[in-house]
Order: C-alpha cells, then structure tokens, then sequence
C-alpha cells in the first residue's frame, strides 16, 4: 500500500508521465512537434480532455507551436527562471503570452489542446524556466481570485493568469535550494 494523500500520489503518477515524455524528447532529438508530443501531453494532464482534432489539421498547426518553442530557446536556452534579470523576465513573460495565444487563435488552436496544456509542454521543454499553468497551483498559490474560479473549481481563462504566475515562482525561487518542480510539487499537493 502507497503511503501519502491523494493529491500526492497522483503528483507522483503524473510526474511518471512527464517523465515518460521527457525520455521520448530525449529519444527523438529536437525533431519538431508532432501529435506524439501532444497525447504526451494530454496524458500528463489527465482530467477528460480529448484531442478531438484530426491529425492533418494538427501537422499544420504545429510549426507556429515549434516556432515559439525555438524563439524561446534562442533567448533563453537553458536558464533557470530564479535567475532572470527583470528586463528578462519581462521578455519570458511576453513569449509565454504570445505562446499561449496560440491555443485560442483561431488559426493555430487544436480541440482538446488549450493553454494548460500548452503551458505543460513549454514546461517539458523548459523545465526550470516555466511553471504549468494548472488551476491547483493558482489557487494553492494565491494567484487568482474566488471571482476568477467557476463552482467545478476551473479557472476562468486561465491563459490570463501566467503572469502572475511566473513573477511568483520567480519570486519564490529566489534564495531557495527548491527547484521549480519541487515547488510545483509542494503547490499542487
């Protein structure tokens, strides 16, 4: 029998599937997105949510997602957030922005796919620069507001929040041994 609360095994059964991700990322060496990486994703995320677009419709969407994850690699490479400077910072902020809109622009957005989870990808690519933007961590965190979250406990457009989000993990961060997994960890149980 597993020891720990709910919450914390299921921390621990996710994190099995990032790390499932992160080895098939490790396997394929930097080729571009497909809709692997996507049900990688949508399988860490969990909950109901279904890839419902077809796959044709996806390839085409996937180089504007490819083509942010590269701006942001070419600034950022390998940073960690607790060390940005605050022009940085502010530059991350912006990238994330511009890369969450593209799960509800209606060129680029994917059924199924939405900025949630889009933000967990950036976090598989960027481990120790981006937070996932999930409703747990917001509201452990004290980032949003009662009025910002339905009754069933999701997060009115959730997109909104990865500002305040990010500027608290890089905040917290400072002067800690954690890293932004760990915090993650200690937010989400």
């Amino acid at each position: 029998m597993q020891k720990g609360t709910g919450s914390e095994k299921r921390w621990e059964n996710l994190n099995v599937a990032l790390e499932n991700y992160r080895l098939y990322l490790n396997r394929k060496q930097g080729a571009e997105l497909s809709i692997i990486d996507l049900l990688y994703i949508s399988n860490f995320k969990g909950g109901n949510a279904s890839i419902t677009e077809e796959e044709a419709s996806i390839s085409e969407k996937l180089p504007e997602y490819d083509k942010q994850l590269n701006l942001i690699r070419d600034k950022f490479g390998n940073a960690e957030l607790r060390d940005l400077s605050e022009s940085s910072l502010k530059l991350l902020i912006e990238r994330v922005e511009e890369t969450l809109q593209l799960a509800s622009s209606e060129k680029t957005c994917m059924r199924g796919f939405g900025p949630s989870y889009l933000s967990a990808l950036l976090h598989v690519h960027f481990p120790d620069l981006i937070p996932i933007l999930d409703r747990r961590i917001l509201i452990n965190s004290g980032r949003v507001k009662r009025d910002d979250v339905h009754r069933n406990l999701q997060i009115k457009d959730i997109a909104s929040h990865a500002e305040k989000l990010i500027r608290w993990f890089h905040r917290e961060l400072q002067g800690r041994p954690e890293s932004l997994r760990d915090m993650d960890r200690l937010l989400f149980i």
